[in-house]
């Protein structure tokens, strides 16, 4: 993926944790975004480490 195309998901990843509970009562909610979040872990990781930005 180009680093522009990554530059395009700042404002969409901003808005789901402005919007979204990610940790919910729903269990089946919950777990379905912390999947979501999981893979988008993975997309970065593919690009950098993110751990290591400071």
């Amino acid at each position: 993926m180009r680093w522009s195309n990554w530059l395009r998901l700042r404002e969409p990843v901003d808005a789901f944790f402005d919007k979204v509970m990610v940790m919910v009562d729903d269990k089946e909610l919950r777990i379905n975004r912390l999947t979501m979040l999981e893979k988008l872990r993975e997309l970065f990781l593919r690009v950098a480490d993110i751990s290591l930005l400071q």
